[in-house]
């Protein structure tokens, strides 16, 4: 069966008491919606975010509501690598149970998506990157399968992240993905700058011999314990 078929720094005084006074508002506003808060914050970075994606994770990571568990996934990917195997259980968890994400009334509206303070494409690409990166290809791949669902159309990055999935697998795979897509004229047509730099790449990596060899995972203590 083809491819195609199987896929259906330093602050100063006054800058450190405007963060605090930050994070306290911030803080009260959790207990109202923890998913608004992980909105608004995320432009933040630094000590600041660490300290909100901390609180959050240690109010609700016990809750069943889908929308703080969606939350409580979104700290967790806020810290980094170290915690990508929890963030990836909450996502989990809440698209077993999915919900309808609020939307901004504020924020530019889309005709698509009505600006949702998160979009499963979001999500799903987010947790693709994740599978990806624990080695779990073919849930990567069902992932981005969602992505390209999603778009229905519109956009075409979905496959192309599925052919670097592939590319970690086996470059052979990868090429003979592309060679399928190609040969759907009327898909590869849609985006085919897009598709031949991929494929291109690949055909390159194929000659290369390449072979996808992953990082070597060294044994971290976390410094803080996010669920306590």
């Amino acid at each position: 069966m083809g491819f195609l078929k199987r896929l259906f720094s330093s602050n100063s005084a006054e800058e450190t008491t405007n963060s605090i006074k930050r994070q306290k508002s911030l803080r009260k506003s959790v207990d109202r919606n923890a998913l608004k808060i992980m909105y608004e914050t995320r432009g933040m970075y630094g000590d600041e975010k660490h300290s909100i994606n901390r609180d959050v994770i240690q109010r609700f990571s016990n809750s069943n509501a889908p929308l703080d568990i969606l939350a409580v996934a979104l700290a967790y990917a806020g810290e980094g690598a170290k915690y990508r195997l929890e963030s990836i259980d909450f996502f989990e968890r809440f698209l077993a149970q999915p919900a309808d994400i609020p939307r901004d009334p504020n924020a530019w509206v889309s005709l698509e998506e009505n600006a949702p303070y998160f979009s499963y494409r979001d999500i799903y690409t987010t947790l693709g990157k994740f599978y990806t990166a624990e080695l779990m290809f073919d849930k990567a791949i069902d992932c981005y399968r969602h992505v390209i669902q999603i778009d229905n159309g519109k956009e075409y990055v979905g496959y192309t992240l599925i052919g670097d999935v592939y590319a970690k697998i086996d470059i052979n795979q990868c090429v003979a993905y592309y060679e399928e897509l190609k040969r759907n004229t009327r898909l590869w047509t849609k985006d085919k700058n897009l598709f031949e730099s991929k494929y291109t790449k690949a055909l390159e990596l194929q000659k290369s011999g390449y072979v996808y060899k992953p990082r070597k995972k060294t044994k971290e203590t976390p410094t803080f314990d996010l669920a306590h």
